[in-house]
């Protein structure tokens, strides 16, 4: 095959939509973003469904309430793009892309080629390398945080005279998994005479080897060493708790285990009262030194060349109240500027041909503040909408930025790929408690254990809900509990079933069930196979869904929860809400409302591609892969299910 294009970069920017895109483009905020389409090919994409970046499914033979989580490669069954690259001789670049890491003797996806991480789960603390997720420090009462309590500061050394007594605590660090952990010891000072100003933290009892903190500024990064043992590895398995979230399990076929980590951390301080009474010290993700690259030695170089990789920056921190948005801000900041600049260090050093790269930032972004600039919501204030647009306009501009750095290190024989796995609609109307439609439908049913738990009763059900957009029947000899027999029995509860969903109203009497069929007629969506439920359904625009939460009346909008969402009590009290304001995933890919779409946009310009044409028909992001591959001269994938877009070549 010919190759008409030297080199391909693919940047996914997480959940951007076409709407946002082309008014910030149009804004002139977005330069690089706006050159890349007036030199190339501009068109919305139709994610697949469901669209999510990463799906946790169900395996069969497993409990028929545990998912397997799908970020880690050896669970695909489609052959990746950079594996078929690397078979036919090119040089992959993985830089943090989504489900790129598997098994613990060798986790990564590339042999030939060079990878930076590359797991991407946007779960905090869900990370396949870090030592532990990030943390707040506190004297007060915080969903999660850990509780420090103050004294006396008594055996230091080389203490400045501050005119007020200082007091100190003790903050250990504690690595998430394993025995390992690092203390810093901290003290409160008064530098001005009017009260305590600022921390000091040590790794001893000595001032003169701390490093010092005022309010609303972050600490340098610290390179320390957890001496005990440490295990890494992601969770793989989650188990659905009735009103208890997941549980999560580990494999040792993804765990290692390891001694005297170095890794890296950094502090900052989000709150200080003069008394001392009132403080928050936030950590960052602690993330190993090295180990998380191929070659391993890539790790260290950027570490030296470009400074210390935080992979996690998630919204929990925020929705929790641990932190503000600023703060929030300067860490999705951080990392896009980390992967910019380890981008160009590493393509401008070392050859590659192939490069990929998904920054989570946005996803997050959005989650959290949507909310604040769609009149839809019910966070939306018309007083701060300018506030929440101008944050926007600052996340999609480190989105162009980075962008940008990765573009002008490609060089001009390159066919570049702007794109995101799905957009996003607001939380408008509601949450739908599916739980409680399949139980008061009488087709879940729920006892009490010896301790009052909530637990199913699988001798008596007969369908359960499990993960995002799927019904599954509990089948006799299918599932480990199955009580339904095959054929009329199972054809008759998937049809109790779908009657449940489409006989669900909210408080308005609107269904919020976009629609709801059975496993087999989902194939012509793309939809298909084992690993897909008896019952396949998604939510309209403006909903969300709680799949294994239950109320006392069973109600699919139960009193008081809705209002939670739909209330300003729901206002958070350093953000905008105390969870997201938007979603994905329940709903269609071509589902557009209130400011908001699945939708997301898709640009390609560079060698052999069109200049200046925008299509008027949507492409599907199947079609990328065969696309870059037609493009690079190699086959595409094996199972690829997508076309070459001839419409954008020029």
């Amino acid at each position: 095959m010919a190759r008409l294009a030297e080199k391909a970069v693919l940047v996914g920017i997480d959940s951007i939509t076409p709407e946002l895109s082309l008014k910030f483009i149009e804004e002139g905020i977005l330069p690089n973003w706006r050159k890349l389409v007036e030199n190339g090919v501009y068109a919305e994409g139709i994610p697949p469904l469901p669209a999510l970046t990463g799906c946790w499914f169900h395996l069969l033979g497993r409990p028929l309430d545990e998912l397997v989580n799908g970020f880690l490669y050896p669970l695909t069954e489609a052959e990746c793009l950079w594996t078929t690259a690397e078979r036919y001789g090119l040089r992959p670049l993985i830089m943090k892309y989504a489900g790129a890491l598997g098994y613990a003797k060798n986790p990564f996806a590339v042999s030939e080629g060079m990878q930076v991480e590359g797991f991407a789960s946007p779960l905090w603390g869900g990370n396949w390398f870090e030592i532990c997720p990030s943390m707040l420090y506190t004297t007060l009462d915080y969903s999660s945080a850990e509780r420090i309590e103050l004294r006396r500061a008594s055996g230091w050394k080389n203490l400045p005279n501050t005119g007020l007594e200082p007091v100190e605590s003790v903050i250990v660090t504690k690595a998430k998994r394993g025995d390992a952990n690092v203390s810093f010891h901290m003290l409160l000072l008064n530098s001005r005479g009017e009260g305590y100003d600022h921390v000091a933290l040590s790794p001893s009892k000595d001032y003169e080897k701390a490093f010092t903190i005022a309010v609303g500024n972050w600490s340098p990064w610290s390179e320390v060493e957890f001496k005990g043992n440490v295990l890494q590895g992601p969770p793989v398995t989650a188990k659905q708790v009735p009103n208890g979230g997941f549980r999560w399990g580990y494999s040792e076929e993804y765990t290692r285990e390891l001694k005297g980590v170095r890794a890296t951390l950094r502090f900052k301080l989000i709150e200080l009262s003069p008394d001392g009474k009132r403080l928050r010290l936030y950590r960052s993700q602690v993330f190993p030194a090295k180990g998380f690259t191929h070659p391993e030695g890539l790790a260290e170089e950027l570490l030296g060349k470009v400074g210390p990789f935080q992979e996690h920056i998630g919204p929990l921190p925020i929705y929790n109240g641990w932190i503000d948005e600023e703060t929030f801000l300067e860490e999705m900041e951080y990392q896009a500027s980390w992967l910019g600049r380890s981008s160009a260090y590493i393509m401008s050093r070392y050859k590659w041909d192939l490069y990929f790269l998904q920054w989570h930032g946005p996803n997050h972004a959005q989650h959290t503040f949507w909310g604040g600039i769609d009149p839809s919501t019910p966070w939306y204030r018309p007083s701060e909408a300018k506030k929440y647009w101008d944050i926007f306009r600052r996340f999609y501009g480190t989105a162009d930025e980075m962008t940008g750095e990765i573009v002008k290190n490609a060089g001009d024989r390159a066919v570049i790929v702007v794109v995101a796995d799905h957009g996003h609609c607001p939380i408008a109307r509601g949450t739908v408690f599916l739980g409680n439609v399949l139980v008061k439908a009488g087709l879940l049913k729920l006892e009490r254990d010896g301790k009052g738990r909530l637990t199913v009763d699988w001798s008596r059900t007969k369908a359960i809900p499990l993960g995002q957009d799927y019904v599954y029947v509990n089948l006799k000899d299918r599932d480990p509990n199955g009580i339904i027999e095959p054929g009329q029995e199972y054809e008759a509860v998937r049809e109790e079933i779908i009657n449940a969903l489409f006989g669900i109203r909210d408080p308005d009497g609107r269904c919020p069930i976009s629609f709801a069929f059975r496993r087999e007629d989902g194939e012509n969506l793309g939809v298909y196979g084992e690993r897909v439920g008896d019952v396949i359904y998604q939510l309209a625009g403006g909903y969300e869904g709680s799949v294994f939460s239950f109320t006392d009346d069973l109600e699919p909008f139960p009193e008081g929860r809705y209002g939670e969402t739909l209330s300003d009590d729901s206002r958070g009290g350093q953000g905008l809400t105390r969870g997201p304001s938007s979603e994905h995933g329940y709903h269609f890919p071509t589902t557009r409302f209130g400011l908001g779409s699945i939708r997301v946009p898709f640009i390609i310009s560079g060698l052999g591609i069109a200049k200046g044409r925008r299509l008027t028909k949507p492409i599907r992001l199947v079609d990328i892969a065969p696309t870059l591959a037609y493009l690079l001269g190699i086959p595409p994938p094996a199972q690829c299910e997508g076309r070459v877009m001839r419409e954008v070549l020029a």
